[in-house]
């Protein structure tokens, strides 16, 4: 039974990094959105990702910000292919409106696509329109927010909207604290028949039994503390990014702003492109 203990502390010790390595800040995680997008680009079939994205803006509402701000990239880039390019730039500019911090790979794209986005880039930063403020910004603790984290590692976590994130740190902790109470009730029983032991030739086994619970206990006590003190760096140095917007609110209610995202727009621009 010690051993079994021991190897699983072990195995947990390999695990815990992973948890903070594979699991991003909620909204930088590829949504399924992204992930057909992406998919319909490198196929080149453009015309289905144009019908696939005004589609999906139709639902905006019910679409997480980033994801609203990628479908808008690549509407862009499929109308500069298609060589609309007066259609493309508005469409970058409602990318940067929801993703102030976007850019274009120009490993992954073509340079005309990446130097009409800079050229909206550019345009934005100069202008004193609309685009001064961005929809977006970075998360920021509150005291309850603080509290919460530092009281129950995760906890924090969920509260940012880490959910995933959260719940793994949570079980790990809850894990890690559990393996320690157990290493610590079988150590205490396995010290005592050591110390009460009379018989020489059983004398190091009990030693042993008792040595291998102390180490285990040890070694599940590291990684509640190292799994307590990740989550709090996570919590104050990873911050997610968010939307100063809720769900009900026009994000494109300024003046002159571009009114792609509303649906009656999409719905005449899709029965020019496509006939249903």
């Amino acid at each position: 039974m010690h051993r079994l203990c021991f190897r699983f502390s072990a195995a947990f010790v390999i695990i815990i990094p992973f948890i903070f390595i594979i699991c991003p800040a909620s909204a930088q995680e590829d949504s399924h959105i992204v992930t057909k997008l992406d998919s319909l680009y490198r196929s080149r079939n453009y015309g289905a990702l144009e019908k696939y994205a005004l589609r999906s803006l139709l639902s905006a509402d019910s679409i997480d910000i980033l994801d609203r701000a990628e479908l808008h990239k690549y509407l862009g880039i499929v109308y500069i292919i298609q060589g609309r390019e007066d259609d493309g730039k508005p469409e970058f500019k409602c990318w940067l409106r929801l993703d102030p911090y976007g850019f274009i790979d120009s490993f992954s794209f073509p340079p005309r696509i990446v130097q009409l986005f800079k050229e909206v880039k550019d345009e934005i930063r100069t202008s004193a329109g609309i685009f001064q403020q961005p929809v977006g910004q970075r998360w920021k603790p509150t005291i309850s927010n603080v509290a919460k984290s530092i009281l129950i590692p995760g906890w924090g976590q969920i509260d940012q909207g880490k959910t995933k994130k959260g719940i793994y740190i949570l079980t790990a902790q809850t894990a890690s604290i559990s393996g320690w109470l157990i290493c610590k009730h079988n150590f205490n029983i396995a010290d005592r028949a050591y110390h009460t032991e009379i018989n020489p030739e059983k004398f190091d086994d009990k030693y042993d039994r008792a040595n291998n619970w102390n180490k285990a206990k040890w070694l599940f006590a590291s990684v509640s503390i190292a799994v307590y003190i990740l989550a709090q760096a996570d919590f104050f140095m990873i911050p997610p990014y968010i939307s100063l917007t809720d769900g009900n609110s026009n994000l494109f209610s300024a003046p002159n702003a571009y009114q792609f995202t509303q649906k009656d727009e999409i719905q005449k621009l899709m029965g020019i492109s496509f006939k249903f």
